[in-house]
Parts: C-alpha cells; sequence; structure tokens
C-alpha cells in the first residue's frame, strides 16, 4: 500500500526546467553568452542554457533544436540569427524556416521588424523569403499578433499570414 504522501508526491508534476537547451542536428552554430563564443555541431550534444540571455547564428546548412522542456520547441532550418532567453522567448533576427510549437505556453516570439506575438498552445511555421515573412497557424488557438506600429492581426487554425515590411 502506498502511504498518503508518497501518493501525493507520485502524482504532482515534474518542476519545470526553466533553462532552455540546444542541439545543433546538422551544420554548425555560434552560440555567445557573456564574453564567451563557441563553435557547436552534431558531436556538441544538448547543450542546457543557464545564461539569462543567449545570442546563436548558424550557417545555411543547419538545423537547430531549441527545448524547453514540457512547456515549448522550436526548430530551426537555414541560415539564422536569434536571441533566447530563460524563460520560452525567442527574438528572431534572421531565419528561412522556424517550426514552433508550445504545449505549455506560453513562448513569446518576436520577429524582428516584423510582429510579436505569444503562442500559448499550439503550433505555428514561419518562412521568411525576400518579401516578408509567412506565418501559418499549424493548429490549436487563434494566433494573434501585434505588428511593430500596434496593429493588432489574428491568425485561424489552418491559415496563412503574410508579413511585408512596412514602407
Amino acid at each position: 500500500m502506498i502511504a498518503p504522501l508518497a501518493l501525493l508526491l507520485w502524482l504532482a508534476p515534474l518542476p519545470l526546467d526553466p533553462a532552455p537547451r540546444l542541439a545543433v542536428r546538422a551544420g554548425e552554430a555560434r552560440l555567445a553568452c557573456a564574453r564567451e563564443v563557441r563553435v557547436l555541431d552534431r558531436r556538441s550534444g544538448e547543450l542546457t542554457l543557464t545564461q539569462p540571455a543567449v545570442y546563436v547564428e548558424s550557417g545555411a546548412a543547419s538545423t537547430l533544436e531549441l527545448t524547453w522542456r514540457a512547456r515549448a520547441s522550436v526548430t530551426l532550418t537555414g541560415p539564422a540569427a536569434f536571441e533566447l532567453g530563460a524563460e520560452p522567448r525567442l527574438v528572431l533576427d534572421r531565419f528561412r524556416t522556424v517550426e514552433l510549437e508550445a504545449r505549455r505556453g506560453p513562448l513569446a516570439v518576436e520577429i524582428s521588424g516584423f510582429a510579436l506575438f505569444e503562442l500559448g498552445t499550439g503550433a505555428v511555421r514561419l518562412q521568411a523569403s525576400p518579401s516578408g515573412v509567412e506565418l501559418l497557424n499549424r493548429g490549436g488557438a487563434t494566433l494573434e499578433l501585434r505588428t511593430l506600429e500596434g496593429k493588432k492581426l489574428r491568425v485561424q487554425p489552418g491559415r496563412t499570414l503574410r508579413l511585408v515590411p512596412e514602407g
């Protein structure tokens, strides 16, 4: 027979580890935090990022995976430059393709020069092109974005939104 306290501890959810993890699946990436720059590749394994802010750049043939345990995950394919923090937050400076998934959001995302949004639960694909950014809400809740000009936009699940630079 299981004691009541042991049963309560067994049923309690595991504490969420707020530190993101980064893995390079293909190509290489440069990780800058504090005063250190590291070059990473597949052999580097999965790194737990404990710094409050980290900047990452990857090359054209790269695939990177970010995870915030049980909360959110991000896969970046192609050249990218981004900043991330301990809480699920991502600032995308440059990218080709980004797949975002939030299970226990929110995952805060800023697309530099375009918009900000929080992904509560669901999945989103971002695809950059010379003419702008295409955002596909793959599923979950309706996504609400705020452009840098302050305009609010809504993207229903299964719908695509094209963001173009102002001016």
